[in-house]
C-alpha cells in the first residue's frame, strides 16, 4: 500500500519452489518491496475443499477466482504479476487434496479424451543413456537452449557421461507444464538394474529441467500430494518392484493414484524386452513403443490411439 514497489507471486504444489525462487530474484538488489505469496489452494479455492466437477469448468472458476483477487488488490495500488503461468498453476490446484482427481471429471482435446494418467519408461525413451551404464551420481550441471522455453540445465554429467531429454520427451513435458493436457497427470515406471542406478536417476530427475527454473521432478509432481506420500515415480526393481512391471509397478501406480489402467498409457523403448505388450496384456493399457526416445509423433499417435479406443 501507499506508493512501495509490491509483487505478488500465486504459488500451487509443485510451483511453490519456482515462486520461491522468483521472491528471490525480485528481491535481488531491490530495497523495500513487499512480496505477497498467494497459495491457489488455501485462497483461491479454499482448505478442505475438494472438486467434483468438470474440470474445465473448476480451471474457469478459479481463472474467474484470480482476475477478481488481482483486480481487488490493484485498486491498493499492489502491482500484480502471476510470476508463473496462471494456467499451469491453477491447473496443479485442480486435483483434490488426496491426491486423486475426481472420478466424474474427464478431458478432452481437438482428437477426442485425454488418459488420467500418462506413465513413463525412463532410460531410452524420456532420456539416454541407460542408468546402469553410469558410474557416478550427477553433480555437474549443464546450462543450455530449452527449445523456446529460455535457457536452463538441458543436461548432467555423470562422470564422463552426459544425461539428457530426448528432445520429443522435452517437448511433451513442456507441453503438459504449459497445461495443454487439463485433467492428465503423468507417472514413470521403470525397471532401473540396480539401487545405484535408481539414486542416479532419481539424482538426475531433481536437476534437469523441462523450463528454466522447473525440473523435470517438479513436473512430474504436478497435480500429485507429494508431500502427503503420493508416489507416482516407480523406478527401480527392488522389492516391492520387480523386472515385470505389469505385476509391480502399474498395480502400485493404479494403488498410489487412483487411476484405473483403462485411463492410463504407457510409453517404453522395448529394447530389452517387450514390456508394452506385456502390461496391454495385463492390463489392456494403450501402449506405445519408442525404441530410439519419445518422439513428438509417437506421443501424439498414442493419445490417438486411447481415443480410438474410447470410440471418439
Amino acid at each position: 500500500r501507499g506508493g512501495g514497489d509490491q509483487l505478488v507471486v500465486p504459488a500451487a504444489g509443485a510451483f511453490k519452489s519456482q515462486a520461491v525462487k522468483r521472491i528471490g530474484e525480485a528481491q535481488n538488489g531491490t530495497e523495500g518491496r513487499a512480496i505477497l505469496v498467494i497459495s491457489f489452494e488455501s485462497v483461491l479455492l479454499g482448505d478442505g475443499i475438494k472438486f467434483d466437477g468438470d474440470p474445465n469448468e473448476y480451471e474457469l472458476t478459479m481463472l474467474r477466482r484470480a482476475l477478481a483477487l488481482f483486480t481487488m488488490l490493484a485498486t491498493t495500488g499492489v502491482r500484480c504479476s502471476t510470476g508463473l503461468q496462471l494456467r499451469s498453476a491453477s491447473r496443479a490446484a485442480m486435483i483434490t487434496r488426496g491426491g486423486k482427481l475426481s472420478a466424474s471429471s474427464s478431458s478432452e482435446t481437438v482428437g477426442g479424451p485425454l488418459p488420467k494418467l500418462a506413465v513413463f519408461d525412463m532410460d531410452m525413451c524420456v532420456w539416454s543413456p541407460e542408468m546402469y551404464t553410469l558410474n557416478e551420481v550427477p553433480e555437474v550441471a549443464i546450462r543450455g537452449p530449452l527449445g523456446d522455453a529460455g535457457e536452463g540445465v538441458v543436461a548432467v554429467k555423470s562422470g564422463s557421461d552426459t544425461i539428457r531429454l530426448f528432445p520429443g520427451a522435452l517437448k511433451v513435458l513442456q507441453d503438459y507444464h504449459n497445461g495443454k493436457y487439463p485433467g492428465m497427470r503423468i507417472a514413470a515406471a521403470s525397471s532401473a538394474d540396480t539401487p545405484f542406478a535408481v539414486k542416479i536417476a532419481r539424482k538426475a530427475l531433481t536437476m534437469l529441467e523441462v523450463v528454466p527454473g522447473v525440473t523435470v521432478r517438479e513436473v512430474f509432481s504436478m497435480g500429485f500430494d507429494v508431500e502427503g506420500g503420493v508416489e507416482n515415480m516407480q523406478i527401480g526393481r527392488t522389492p516391492p518392484l520387480s523386472s515385470n512391471k505389469a505385476k509391480t509397478h502399474f498395480p502400485i501406480l493404479k494403488e498410489q493414484t487412483g487411476v484405473a489402467y483403462d485411463q492410463m498409457i504407457f510409453f517404453d523403448d522395448c529394447n530389452w524386452g517387450d514390456h508394452c505388450a506385456i502390461v496391454n496384456e495385463a492390463h489392456g493399457v494403450v501402449t506405445q513403443r519408442t525404441p530410439s526416445g519419445l518422439t513428438l509423433q509417437q506421443w501424439e499417435n498414442c493419445l490417438k490411439k486411447f481415443a480410438d479406443s474410447k470410440g471418439s
